[in-house]
């Protein structure tokens, strides 16, 4: 029987839809049967096998709408393939410490080199995978993903909010990784949509 996969996101700038899109395409290529839902349209997950979510980095977190949708189904995700991406503008890796739990997909598009742990400062701390992912663990501890994904998106100051704008301009003249530009890497994307039919739809 084909399975039917939920890909549910919420976005600031229209990237993290755009990423839900293409994961929607090429499961569709791949000849399974997708919707592509912003999670403002989401009561009910029943009909569905598998739940894909994305989320724009918030501050190494999911956005609030995602947090609550998790905790809100969580008993639901506990029972189906499920899987997570974020998108960010910059990521960091500490030398020899692997990401927990599942495997995590990270987009070439961030050119990562990895540093020691006590070489990095809180910004760097706070943007690699194992960071973004121990917080998805505290929101559903009991819900192991087959794998996380984190890709580059864009920032454009004229799709922010008045608030977002001003916070970003800041932190683009303290932090020399997050630069603004469209970044947005769709064969990074659909090479995790391919991992992801071979495991989720096991």
């Amino acid at each position: 029987m084909n399975k039917k996969i939920l890909i549910i996101y919420d976005t600031e700038s229209g990237s993290t839809r755009e990423v839900a899109e293409i994961i929607g395409e090429e499961m569709k290529r791949l000849k399974t049967e997708s919707d592509v839902r912003n999670i403002i349209d989401i009561d009910d997950i029943s009909e569905y096998d598998v739940i894909i979510v994305g989320s724009p980095n918030w501050y190494g977190k999911p956005t609030p709408k995602i947090k609550k949708f998790l905790k809100r189904f969580d008993k639901e995700l506990i029972q189906k393939p499920f899987a997570f991406f974020f998108t960010c503008m910059c990521l960091t890796k500490i030398t020899g410490k692997n990401s927990p739990e599942s495997i995590v997909y990270e987009d070439p598009q961030f050119n990562i080199i990895p540093k020691p742990e006590n070489e990095m400062n809180m910004w760097q701390k706070s943007h690699t995978c194992s960071f973004y992912r121990n917080q998805l663990s505290k929101i559903i501890p009991n819900v192991k993903p087959v794998s996380v994904a984190v890709f580059k998106g864009r920032l454009d100051f004229g799709r922010l909010n008045f608030f977002h704008k001003v916070l970003m301009k800041f932190i683009t003249l303290i932090v020399k990784e997050v630069k603004t530009g469209e970044y947005l890497n769709p064969n990074a994307i659909r090479e995790w949509s391919k991992i992801l039919c071979s495991d989720l739809l096991k």
